[in-house]
């Protein structure tokens, strides 16, 4: 049985400007340039385990939004908090929101719009059997 080899050689031409650049805390120009590569394989890896957790709890978008209430303040987003406060409340969002969503909090739109699809079915209710509200909120 042949031992796996822990180091591997990637090529990341057109790279390195967008990683050295990936975060603005001081730390991070501390890093070496593989100390970045690694970092951010490793904070890829704990997002995948983050949104397959997700969709094996059947997550809501309310949930989503509840959860990451403090990012998603904290960032410069195009949503008016009314909006925000209605989507943690359980409103439907747009597909425009959902894609300013998955931007800010760094999450796949496809994965958000297929939760969307859960939790607001095109019959006009919602998986947990109460009506959909007519239009946004």
């Amino acid at each position: 049985m042949t031992k796996k080899q822990d180091r591997i050689s990637i090529d990341l031409k057109g790279l390195r400007d967008s990683i050295e650049a990936g975060r603005a805390d001081p730390g991070w120009k501390q890093l070496s340039f593989a100390g970045k590569v690694r970092t951010l394989i490793l904070l890829g890896l704990e997002t995948l385990a983050k949104n397959q957790l997700d969709q094996s709890q059947s997550v809501t978008i309310s949930q989503i939004v509840t959860n990451e209430w403090d990012t998603i303040l904290e960032s410069d987003l195009d949503l008016s908090l009314m909006r925000l406060k209605a989507i943690r409340s359980g409103g439907k969002p747009s597909e425009e929101e959902i894609i300013v969503l998955s931007t800010v909090l760094s999450r796949d739109a496809h994965e958000l719009m297929d939760i969307k699809k859960k939790t607001f079915p095109c019959n006009g209710e919602k998986s947990n059997g109460h009506p959909e509200p007519a239009g946004r909120l």
